[in-house]
């Protein structure tokens, strides 16, 4: 699954390790969620990291994050946004051929759907993801597993 993640989706998930912004972050560098990046994009990441995080270790998921994303050039103008910079989102999206924008930004969110790609919340597309691939039940029935004292 291809997709694109709002670089507030990716600075929140430093707070809260349960959260479905850092279980998309942590699906990610598993590989089993495809992260889409432009240059643009990396450098925002970077930026408004070194600025909002001074956990030492979430620079280090940050840095797999990193290596686990597909670099994507972007050639295709999309001007959708009310907030001009998000637009680097749509753009490496469409060009990237992403599934989905994830996003906590209402600027984006509201646009629901761009080109073909879909704008959701990490929540919508924690859901979505956990439909299609059964990770959810699978997580949560290891972790009532082990909270019993048995192994799978």
């Amino acid at each position: 699954m291809r997709v694109v993640i709002d670089t507030n989706v990716l600075i929140d998930g430093v707070r809260d390790e349960m959260s479905p912004m850092y279980r998309i972050i942590e699906k990610c560098i598993e590989g089993k969620i495809t992260p889409l990046m432009s240059s643009r994009i990396k450098r925002e990441y970077t930026g408004k990291a070194s600025q909002l995080i001074s956990d030492e270790g979430y620079f280090d998921v940050l840095e797999d994050f990193y290596d686990s994303a597909e670099e994507v050039w972007v050639t295709t103008r999309v001007r959708e946004s009310v907030d001009r910079q998000d637009n680097k989102f749509l753009e490496a999206a469409v060009d990237g051929e992403a599934a989905y924008v994830i996003s906590s930004d209402a600027d984006l969110t509201d646009l629901s759907e761009v080109r073909g790609v879909r704008i959701v919340t990490p929540a919508e597309f924690w859901n979505i993801y956990s439909d299609e691939t059964g990770e959810e039940s699978n997580e949560f029935a290891s972790w009532v597993q082990g909270m019993m004292g048995r192994s799978s």
